[in-house]
């Protein structure tokens, strides 16, 4: 109820007298739940009567019986339950400070995935005459698309360009450039034998290009991660201009990305998501009505007492009364003409002729000022912000605490500049504001290092943003693991919680070897960067690089490619003789005409001496250490 009255010389704001019984039992039912007295007055505001009109009798101060809808002023405390979901909040998984990016990423994107990929897309590229893929390769391809997310130029072709300020060699060296677009333009990610025959079947089936990589996705973003109280519902949207999807496209003007797919997405105030729903083609099974998508999205969470912030797309009375039913609690803003809704709330003189007006006018009202209905668990509560903004929820109270503040930055009087100030709110609002970005703060994360890029195949729009979400997810356990107030002790990845999955099967297997404690810190750049790295793990088939390269003995993870081979005609000085000081029989410098063609440094061949393996023995903070030195 509104704690403030308005210049209107024809009414003025009655409060209950000490004779009225039916408002005073309502204040004392208010004062048990330690409501004091300056929200008196918001919870037992009778309505409005003329100044020259007398006082009616106490027998009819009674508040107005509930309307058709079952909305009533008499505000009582009501039932919540305590939140029943698994604890601890966080990764499902155990991780320690050794434990690479990539082994998180693998969490949620399974090895098995790019087994899959490889072998469709080399049955695709058979029939092309090309060469066909490996899981390697694969691996090596998302690697350099992670790695392009970070280190962004204005065309692809680019980082392989002759000019020295563009060419990156970590992608020139792993892979060439024909090969690089012969994959991106063959890859295939679901089985072609499976796909569907007619053209009905199809259009049930829209998402079958990358069905088998959102399953998983969705799957593994589900089983890694407790998520909390809170969760967020709202869409995400991943871009798309063209006019060949199979998936509808979506014109939004008022979003950052303003043309492309909708995603329902459900995530937690992290940022972390829980789970999606593209959305659902007309002739297929899922359901269209949004109450469906509701229920459908936050299906996997049901019966845990959770809270579900949501905006006014998604909130209306059917579907809190329906979450409810679910054991879920629901909170959100609604439209103001959304059906069920308390009518003397309404801003319609048709549908509420004696109030409109002051409803329309509490948008000139104070800030702060708010009304407030009740229906059972429901709550309705019309609040003046910098607008006026209508709020449903079935989690919180019909009582103002007087902690219950807004911060904002406004000006009053004569003051020059915006000051910080606190202003009364209804919980829900409280609540709302806290906890409602979730999905936009998943956004962006995910537009921070985005592998997307522009491309006429809708469906690898798709797959770019389901490789984000893998990544931004994966960051957000490593984030977790990393601001612990205590290192968790040495153990490895949860391989039971990895077999519950039949994708993520011998995931330790392929799992690889971690360079120390550097990870944990590392920044969401560093995490990105390590992660394609780490994916391309010394995979070797580009082109060869004229000059040395630092001391770095790359990853053999994809390890044939780290042989003692002829390097060059001519001979060049040896790279490990020479840091160590050794010198020919005359005196000078050791030259060799053999080197490993993956670390692209000159070494001596094993019959000769035993630099090659010496050099590779070697960890990789020795030898930066002994090359500060050296420089210095």
């Amino acid at each position: 109820m509104s704690t403030n009255e308005d210049d209107d010389p024809d009414f003025e704001v009655s409060h209950p007298s000490s004779s009225d019984t039916p408002a005073t039992s309502t204040v004392a039912a208010a004062a048990d739940g330690n409501i004091t007295t300056t929200s008196i007055p918001v919870l037992t505001q009778q309505l409005r009567r003329p100044r020259s009109q007398p006082a009616a009798p106490a027998a009819t101060n009674r508040p107005p019986p509930p309307d058709e809808e079952g909305w009533t002023r008499v505000l009582t405390r009501t039932t919540k339950e305590d939140f029943c979901g698994p604890t601890p909040e966080g990764p499902t998984f155990i991780a320690t400070e050794t434990t690479s990016p990539l082994e998180f990423f693998l969490q949620f994107f399974p090895p098995s995935l790019f087994r899959d990929i490889a072998k469709w897309t080399s049955d695709l590229l058979t029939t092309k005459n090309e060469e066909v893929t490996s899981e390697e390769e694969i691996r090596a391809w998302f690697g350099i698309r992670i790695i392009i997310g970070i280190v962004k130029l204005p065309a692809t072709m680019q980082y392989w360009s002759d000019h020295p300020g563009l060419k990156n060699e970590l992608i020139a060296k792993t892979m060439t450039r024909r090969r690089f677009n012969t994959i991106s333009t063959y890859l295939q990610c679901a089985d072609p034998a499976r796909r569907p025959a007619t053209r009905h079947d199809r259009k049930k089936q829209p998402m079958f290009p990358v069905q088998p990589i959102w399953d998983a996705v969705i799957r593994n973003c589900l089983r890694c991660y407790n998520p909390g109280k809170s969760l967020a519902l709202d869409e995400a949207m991943i871009q798309y201009k063209g006019y060949r999807s199979r998936v509808r496209k979506f014109w939004m003007p008022l979003k950052p990305t303003r043309c492309g797919f909708k995603v329902y997405t459900l995530a937690d105030t992290h940022g972390y998501i829980v789970n999606m729903m593209m959305h659902p083609p007309k002739d297929g099974d899922d359901p269209t009505k949004i109450v469906d998508i509701v229920m459908k999205v936050t299906q996997p969470i049901h019966g845990r007492f959770h809270v579900i912030y949501t905006d006014k797309f998604y909130t209306s009375v059917l579907a809190c009364k329906r979450l409810l039913n679910k054991e879920t609690y629901m909170t959100g803003a609604v439209k103001s003409n959304s059906l069920h809704l308390p009518i003397d709330l309404s801003p319609n003189a048709n549908k509420n002729p004696d109030h409109h007006q002051e409803i329309k006018d509490l948008a000139k009202a104070p800030r702060g000022t708010f009304l407030m209905r009740q229906n059972g668990q429901l709550t309705s509560t019309v609040w003046k912000d910098t607008k006026v903004l209508q709020l449903l929820s079935t989690a919180e109270q019909p009582f103002r605490q007087p902690s219950d503040t807004l911060a904002r930055r406004t000006k009053e009087g004569n003051e020059q500049q915006r000051s910080l100030k606190q202003y009364p709110a209804p919980p829900q609002a409280v609540n709302y504001t806290k906890h409602m970005g979730g999905v936009d703060r998943a956004d962006q994360f995910r537009s921070y290092y985005t592998c997307n890029r522009k491309s006429q195949t809708w469906w690898k729009k798709i797959l770019y943003f389901l490789v984000d979400v893998a990544r931004v997810n994966a960051y957000l356990c490593f984030k977790h693991f990393r601001d612990l107030p205590e290192a968790p002790q040495a153990q490895q990845l949860s391989s039971d919680e990895s077999s519950s999955n039949s994708h993520d099967s011998d995931d330790d297997d392929d799992a690889p070897a971690t360079a120390g404690s550097k990870y944990m810190t590392s920044s969401h750049a560093d995490f990105t960067m390590d992660l394609g790295t780490l994916l391309i793990a010394g995979y070797c088939h580009g082109n060869k690089i004229s000059r040395p390269s630092a001391f770095q003995p790359v990853p053999s993870r994809n390890g044939p490619e780290h042989k003692s081979v002829k390097m060059s005609n001519t001979t060049r000085m040896c790279a490990w003789c020479n840091r160590v000081g050794r010198r020919c029989e005359k005196g000078g410098k050791v030259a060799t005409r053999s080197g490993c063609r993956a670390c692209n440094v000159m070494l001596c061949s094993a019959k000769k001496n035993d630099c090659f393996i010496r050099y590779h023995s070697m960890e990789w903070t020795e030898l930066q250490t002994e090359s500060d030195t050296d420089d210095e």
